[in-house]
């Protein structure tokens, strides 16, 4: 009977904790579809989200697009002025914006530039540029707080926290 005890206040305890990281942590599994996040997020990689209270620069958020989760890199902020130049660079308030983690250039999509971002809105990209679609075309364009569902912080497909860039 003790055992059975056991088991019954572990099978609540275990409950509970599931309840309040999906309740109140807001915590979701989501599986990476596609290559525009390679090389940090691979194709068919298992991930944690948390809520997203406080978005910056770097973080990977996933948000709706069209009825289904997209996974991004956060760059640019509310209210900022972004730039894409012919050469692939991006400018962020008239200042280049360096990244080591992409490894090619950046085109320029369909927006028209200097582009600035709507108030509580970001602009984001994916890793692999040259296989993203995201801020840089007309359907995505700035993403609106209340579409993002979460930042990205854990991979589990292959254990791996899943860290902002920082700038």
């Amino acid at each position: 009977m003790k055992k059975l005890i056991g088991i019954i206040v572990k099978l609540a305890l275990s409950a509970a904790l599931i309840y309040f990281l999906y309740a109140k942590v807001e915590v979701r599994v989501y599986r990476a579809l596609g290559t525009s996040m390679d090389s940090t997020i691979y194709n068919g990689e298992l991930l944690l989200s948390v809520k997203a209270k406080n978005i910056q620069r770097g973080d990977i958020v996933v948000f709706n697009t069209e009825g289904s989760p997209s996974i991004k890199r956060v760059i640019g902020l509310p209210k900022e002025k972004i730039e894409i130049k012919n050469n692939g660079n991006i400018y962020i308030e008239d200042n280049l914006f360096k990244e080591n983690y992409i490894s090619s250039k950046t085109n320029i999509g369909e927006l028209t530039y200097p582009h600035t971002i709507a108030d509580n809105s970001y602009y984001v990209l994916g890793d692999n540029r040259l296989d993203s679609y995201d801020s840089r075309f007309t359907k995505i364009k700035d993403i609106n707080k209340s579409r993002i569902r979460g930042k990205i912080v854990f991979s589990i497909s292959r254990f791996k926290l899943i860290k902002k860039m920082k700038y």
